[in-house]
């Protein structure tokens, strides 16, 4: 095996890996959205489950290209497009979240408007 095959074989399994977390990313999304549609989740509390399920995915892929010494992956726009799409106003509430001591969230609250 050469290295430009081995570069190739790790460039394709990168580019594979990229393209399954996008899909896993987008996938859990879906099923947070649907949670929503059905009364069960507020988007603000699937939006913010959706951002921390994506973070641990794109750190994941930063472990992978570290170890690989490959170029980093990008996958934090895949993360930003699903949080936007349940909840709007998803920077809102991460500001109003983070400015509140301790941060934390409410389980008992009305929707968030």
């Amino acid at each position: 095996m050469t290295a430009n095959t081995s570069r190739t074989m790790r460039d394709a399994l990168l580019e594979q890996f990229a393209n399954e977390a996008a899909s896993a990313i987008r996938a859990y999304a879906q099923k947070r959205s649907g949670d929503v549609d059905e009364g069960l989740e507020t988007p603000e509390l699937a939006a913010l489950l959706v951002e921390k399920y994506a973070m641990g995915i794109v750190e994941a892929g930063t472990l992978l290209t570290n170890i690989l010494k490959l170029p980093s992956l990008d996958l934090t726009h895949v993360a930003r497009d699903a949080v936007a799409k349940i909840d709007p106003q998803a920077r809102k509430h991460r500001q109003r979240r983070w400015a509140s001591r301790p941060a934390g969230i409410n389980a008992n609250s009305s929707p968030a408007r």
